[in-house]
């Protein structure tokens, strides 16, 4: 039988596939990042699961919306932006690392202030929060999307560097972008998810 996290992804598959290959490569960045940065093995995997869960909310999105190939309304941005409080009251009733459900709240809030839903400037948003923004950030750019070609690596590093101080905590940004210089980034083709197990109990 599976257990509730696997149905989870499965949920999140069936909903939307490319949000489910997004939320794997996160997971895979995120878990790498943490190690990089030079977190604790249990820190790692905490980035790793909040990586998998951060996007959950967009089980609540339209999915016209969420697979729409042309430009989005106003309304449907909108509409797009509510899924990380989505995600918050979808996580905050089951007994999850309160970092993961921080993750999933504030993977979208900006260093300067401008970002959602909270508005968090600077450090108020903890440091895996700040992590996960980036590590969102240059997936969005270097994966697949129905709207757009990825961006080459090269690229997608120039718009982190464009985006230091404003949208993103400028000294992890370098961090990261000495990670990601110094590495061949590789993705399994398999699932990741049996590796990650997670028991999310019910209320």
């Amino acid at each position: 039988m599976l257990n509730a996290y696997q149905q989870v992804m499965r949920l999140i598959y069936r909903h939307d596939s490319l949000t489910f290959l997004h939320i794997k490569r996160v997971a895979v960045l995120m878990e790498r990042f943490a190690s990089y940065m030079g977190l604790t093995s249990e820190e790692c995997y905490i980035a790793k699961l909040g990586g998998f869960l951060h996007d959950i909310g967009k089980l609540e999105l339209a999915p016209e919306v969420l697979h729409k190939r042309g430009k989005l309304t106003e309304k449907e941005i909108k509409h797009i932006k509510k899924h990380p409080v989505f995600g918050y009251h979808i996580l905050k009733h089951y007994h999850i690392d309160k970092r993961i459900v921080e993750m999933t709240r504030w993977h979208h809030e900006c260093f300067d202030g401008g970002g959602y839903p909270d508005k968090l400037c600077g450090t108020e948003a903890p440091l895996l929060c700040r992590m996960m923004a980036i590590v969102d950030a240059w997936e969005a750019m270097t994966g697949k999307r129905l709207y757009r070609s990825p961006l080459s690596h090269e690229k997608a590093l120039a718009e982190l560097q464009n985006g230091k101080g404003t949208q993103f905590d400028p000294e992890l940004v370098e961090h990261f972008v000495a990670m990601i210089s110094s590495m061949h980034v590789r993705f399994p083709k398999r699932s990741v998810t049996s590796s990650v197990p997670l028991t999310i109990p019910k209320p």
